[in-house]
């Protein structure tokens, strides 16, 4: 616990010095995991009461915890709880669009990959819509040193 008391002591100092600089109302900080906590042996995690953990597809490993927080959070949503989809590559797509900046990439498309797989979560996140900025999430397979560990997994609303 010692890691987490830490963490909330530097977080604390660094809201208290983006407020002392009046910039709290312009801030927008973004908090979350990657993945459930790891389960396996000398790991210490705990994703209880969910199934699974890091490295599985089971909702253990894929379900995290994470929070919004900043003055530019409109007062309607704060202290408010959302059980929506998001997903990592989602907040680079919010982020541009509150930045007024196109989230495609050109550089990638001539390279032959594929475009930003992301939605815009700020409609959802602000209030401005009760709509789901997502309905479907894919999964899989996970690897892991070059062998397949998880199955592949899709979830649409409630089902999985």
């Amino acid at each position: 616990h010692a890691s987490v008391n830490y963490l909330d002591d530097v977080f604390g100092n660094v809201t208290q010095a983006i407020k002392d600089k009046g910039m709290w109302d312009d801030t927008l900080v973004v908090v979350s995991s990657d993945n459930g906590g790891a389960i396996y042996a000398g790991s210490g995690g705990n994703n209880y009461p969910l199934k699974g953990g890091k490295v599985s597809n089971w909702q253990g490993g894929i379900r995290v915890n994470g929070f919004v927080t900043g003055g530019f959070l409109p007062e309607s949503v704060r202290g408010t709880k959302l059980e929506k989809f998001t997903y990592v590559p989602d907040w680079y797509v919010t982020f541009c669009a509150l930045a007024g900046v196109d989230s495609f990439d050109a550089s990638a498309e001539i390279a032959g990959l594929p475009p930003v797989d992301g939605v815009n979560l700020w409609p959802m996140i602000s209030g401005q819509t009760a709509t789901p900025a997502r309905e479907d999430m894919f999964f899989g397979p996970i690897m892991a040193q070059g062998f397949e560990i998880g199955g592949v997994v899709y979830i649409n609303g409630h089902y999985k």
